[in-house]
């Protein structure tokens, strides 16, 4: 329910199996590039050495997580000359979730997965390379 364990501190740690997928494009100078992964799967949240979340609520209910983030960017050849110093410029998002499950429903059962938090990452970045 709504009940707070205010004598409890948890050392909480998550582990799972999962599948993992990725693409990535060729970076070459002057062109658009961009990298996407992803991973879903199932897991574990150990709250003590004999206890774990899994533990704490209904027997057909399991963790899942999903995980993903897409890197898009440009790759600019500042010169024509040899060594050509290069700008790259680029932008990531990305993001992960965890939800309980059911694996077994009443015939005139809600089907639903609410998430237990959502964590939404971003970021930039500008870097110079100078290949030799």
């Amino acid at each position: 329910g709504d009940a707070v364990l205010d004598e409890f501190i948890f050392g909480a740690r998550f582990r799972g199996a999962g599948l993992a997928l990725g693409v990535e494009s060729y970076r070459k100078p002057d062109r658009f590039f961009g990298r996407f992964s992803g991973i879903v799967g199932l897991g574990e949240v150990r709250l003590l050495r004999d206890l774990t979340l899994n533990e704490t609520v209904a027997g057909d209910t399991l963790i899942g997580f999903a995980q993903g983030d897409l890197t898009l960017g440009y790759l600019l050849a500042l010169m024509s000359t040899a060594p050509t110093p290069l700008l790259s410029l680029s932008a990531s998002g990305g993001g992960a979730t965890f939800f309980f499950f059911k694996t077994v429903y009443e015939e005139d059962e809600n089907i639903e997965a609410p998430p237990l938090n959502w964590d939404l990452l971003w970021g930039v970045q500008a870097s110079f390379v100078l290949p030799l």
